[in-house]
């Protein structure tokens, strides 16, 4: 069994450089004040985004696709869309080893939902089903990064 370890975002970053990635999507789930909800997803500013373009297309088709999936159960879902007013170390291109002329590796962070909002908390883990909603949100996940992938072919 393998440790369960809390990595610093540039150490994440890292480990998609390191290791060829096309891309590296962090997957969070939010949590707030218990009032606010929604599937949201970041990219690094313009200012400091050799891929911001392909950063933004990539967090789009992710965003979409999840909240897609919430929604088919969750008719209160909410799209908050993508942002970029955020350094996030995990998205950093100097740790993900993109420049301006080299920039292979396009990354967001994907907030799924906030979780200490209670319909979501029933949604993800007390409301039978909850299994599948989980499911059906890794699987639009995975399809999505899936198409893109041949998409960059």
């Amino acid at each position: 069994m393998a440790d369960d370890e809390n990595k610093a975002g540039t150490d994440r970053a890292n480990v998609g450089r390191d290791n060829g990635a096309d891309i590296l999507l962090s997957i969070h789930f939010n949590g707030a004040n218990g009032i606010a909800r929604g599937t949201g997803t970041l990219v690094r500013p313009r200012r400091d985004n050799v891929n911001f373009a392909e950063d933004t297309a990539l967090a789009e088709r992710v965003n979409d696709a999840t909240y897609g999936a919430i929604l088919a159960h969750d008719a209160g879902a909410r799209y908050r869309g993508v942002k970029s007013e955020r350094q996030l170390a995990v998205l950093s291109d100097p740790q993900l080893g993109n420049t301006a002329l080299y920039h292979p590796l396009r990354a967001a962070l994907l907030e799924v939902e906030f979780i200490d909002h209670e319909d979501v908390d029933k949604l993800l883990s007390i409301t039978d089903g909850y299994e599948q909603v989980r499911q059906d949100i890794c699987d639009a996940i995975a399809a999505t990064l899936l198409e893109d992938l041949r998409r960059k072919q």
